[in-house]
C-alpha cells in the first residue's frame, strides 16, 4: 500500500472514513426498512378497524329490535350481549358502558352508537372499591372512639409526616 508507506496517518484516516461510510449506509438502510414497516403497519391497523366495524355491524344486526321505525338495541339486549362475551365484565362497568353509549338517555342505542362499543371495550378501566381496614370491619366501636380519632388526627397531621418522612 503506497499510502501506508508514506505515513501511518493515512491508515487512521482510511479506517475513520470506512467507519463513517458504514454508519451512513446503515442509517439509510434502517430508514428504508422503517418506512416500509410503518406503511404496512398503517395498512394492518386500517384492516383491523374495518374488520371490527363489520363484526360490530353484524352483531348489531343480530340483536336489534325495532323502536318505531328505527333499528335499535335495547338496554336488556345490551346487558345480555355483554354477559355473553367471553371476557366477563362487572355489572357496574357494563352499566357505565351503557351510560356512555346512551348519551340521550332514551334507553336504546342506534347503530352509530353501537359501533363505538369496540373503542370503549379497549379502554382499560380500573374499579376502585372502598376497602376498610381490619379494625373498622371487626372493631368499629374501638376504631371510632374519641381516643382513636384523636390518634388518627395526630398521625395524619403535617408535623408527623415531616418528621417521619
Amino acid at each position: 500500500m503506497p499510502a501506508f508507506d508514506l505515513s501511518s496517518w493515512y491508515v487512521l484516516f482510511f479506517m475513520v472514513f470506512i467507519t463513517l461510510c458504514f454508519f451512513i449506509y446503515m442509517n439509510i438502510i434502517l430508514a428504508v426498512i422503517y418506512n416500509n414497516y410503518r406503511k404496512h403497519l398503517k395498512n394492518e391497523v386500517k384492516k383491523s378497524i374495518i374488520s371490527k366495524h363489520r363484526q360490530l355491524s353484524n352483531a348489531f344486526d343480530m340483536v336489534f329490535t325495532y323502536h318505531g321505525m328505527r333499528k335499535v338495541v335495547t338496554k336488556k339486549n345490551f346487558y345480555e350481549l355483554m354477559d355473553a362475551l367471553p371476557t366477563k365484565r362487572s355489572h357496574s362497568l357494563i352499566h357505565v358502558l351503557w351510560i356512555v353509549l346512551d348519551a340521550d338517555n332514551s334507553n336504546v342505542i342506534g347503530r352509530k352508537d353501537f359501533l363505538k362499543l369496540a373503542d370503549l371495550l379497549n379502554v382499560e378501566v380500573m374499579e376502585v372499591t372502598h376497602n376498610d381496614c381490619f379494625c373498622v370491619k371487626h372493631f368499629p366501636f374501638i376504631y371510632n372512639s374519641n381516643y382513636s380519632v384523636q390518634i388518627q388526627k395526630v398521625v395524619k397531621s403535617r408535623q408527623v409526616n415531616f418528621s417521619v418522612f
